[in-house]
């Protein structure tokens, strides 16, 4: 069971939340841990299922356990205070490896999704819902991460990126605002020119006569 309780708080717990864990912890072990026998089972056990959580995110034993300063406290007899920071320095590294790892991933996912975005932003078809599929992750997944990485939404980079490409058009060639309209992904002129006077500070005909966007 004790197992199982430390299996659950690595796969889920925060690091913030080792110390309450690890005082939680032994204290529903009540006076068994004042045995010296019993706490190096508690030390055997945080680190065997520890180790097994490494392993699981792509960590040999020896490049997690290498670290690890607290492994020196196996040899000894430790007190309570010992015990418990034994316990913090080794769920508090599995848990900073977890995150590591999650963040990894997020950001391999968002660079697939970037990728695929300044690829296609301009077809007046893609969405939320098609980026997140061509990542193969939830649309919701991919919305959170997205804005919490990128510092904006999914529509507004789409957005950003339309409005760079109709400003370059503008500029570098004769084609009307609703040709370009349709260039940069948006059927109806009337939109693209409400869009644009409303993220560039003027309208698509003035920017194009000179007059500087204004963010």
């Amino acid at each position: 069971m004790d197992s199982l309780l430390i299996r659950n708080f690595l796969q889920t717990g925060l690091l913030n939340e080792v110390g309450a864990f690890a005082t939680e912890y032994l204290n529903a072990l009540g006076d068994a841990i004042h045995l010296q026998i019993f706490r190096k089972y508690i030390m055997l056990n945080v680190r065997f299922n520890a180790t097994l959580e490494a392993i699981g995110y792509g960590f040999t034993q020896e490049e997690f356990l290498q670290p690890l300063k607290c492994l020196d406290f196996v040899e000894k007899d430790i007190d309570d205070r010992e015990l418990k920071n034994y316990i913090v320095e080794i769920l508090g590294w599995t848990i900073t490896l977890r995150e590591r790892i999650s963040n990894n991933q997020y950001r391999t996912i968002l660079n697939r999704a970037i990728r695929f975005i300044d690829k296609n932003y301009a077809d007046e078809g893609i969405s939320l819902n098609t980026v997140a599929k061509a990542v193969n992750i939830s649309a919701n997944y991919f919305s959170g991460i997205f804005s919490q990485e990128m510092g904006l939404t999914f529509v507004e980079y789409v957005t950003q990126k339309r409005m760079e490409l109709a400003k370059r058009l503008l500029r570098q060639t004769s084609k009307r605002s609703g040709e370009i309209a349709f260039e940069v992904g948006y059927r109806d002129p009337r939109y693209f020119s409400f869009l644009f006077k409303k993220t560039q500070g003027c309208t698509p005909s003035n920017y194009r006569a000179g007059e500087e966007a204004k963010p």
